[in-house]
C-alpha cells in the first residue's frame, strides 16, 4: 500500500472528526464482520457483506439505538462525500435499520469510509471509521468480481 494513501486516510479522519466532533463524541474502527457498541448514542452497529451481488457491497446494521436518529457518510479516504443523511427507523429510544453502501463509495483496494451517527441536534454523536479491502477476483469469462473483506493486516490495514 502506498504510504501517501495511509497518511492521507489518517489525515482525512483527523480533519473530519476534529472539525465537527461534539465534546465527548466517540470514534471507533470497524471492518467487515465486526460490530461495536455506540457509547454516546447507545445501541450497536454491525458491518456485514450484502447478500446481494455476491458480497460486493456492505451493509450497516443498526440495532437498539437510544439517543441518535440519523447517520451520515462524511468522507471516503481523502474525499468528502455528498451523502444525504439517513434516518434510522423505529421510535425514539429504540431505533434500528439496515443500509447498503452504494457501489460508488467502494474503490478497488483499501477503503476507509468515515461515518457519523448523531442526534437531530448533533449534541450526541459517535464517529465510525469503516476499513476494508475490495479485491477483484478474475472469473472464467474474462471479467472480474469485486469481493469486500477485512483488511489484510490485523491492525486496520495500516
Amino acid at each position: 500500500m502506498k504510504l501517501s494513501k495511509i497518511f492521507g486516510s489518517l489525515l482525512s479522519l483527523t480533519l473530519v472528526a476534529g472539525a465537527v466532533a461534539a465534546p465527548g463524541a466517540s470514534e471507533q474502527t470497524l471492518t467487515v464482520g465486526s460490530y461495536r457498541s455506540l457509547p454516546q448514542c447507545g445501541g450497536t452497529v454491525e458491518v456485514t457483506r450484502s447478500g446481494q451481488n455476491g458480497g460486493q457491497q456492505i451493509n450497516l446494521v443498526f440495532s437498539g439505538v437510544k439517543a441518535c436518529s440519523n447517520f451520515d457518510i462524511i468522507a471516503t479516504g481523502f474525499n468528502d462525500v455528498q451523502y444525504k443523511s439517513r434516518k434510522l427507523g423505529g421510535t425514539d429510544g429504540n431505533r434500528s435499520g439496515s443500509f447498503t453502501l452504494s457501489k460508488q463509495l467502494i474503490e478497488s483496494g483499501f477503503n476507509d469510509i468515515q461515518l457519523v451517527v448523531q442526534s437531530n441536534s448533533k449534541k450526541t454523536q459517535d464517529y465510525l471509521n469503516l476499513v476494508f479491502e475490495a479485491v477483484k477476483i478474475p472469473d472464467h469469462g474474462g471479467g472480474s468480481t469485486v469481493i469486500v473483506a477485512p483488511p489484510a493486516s490485523t491492525n486496520g490495514g495500516w
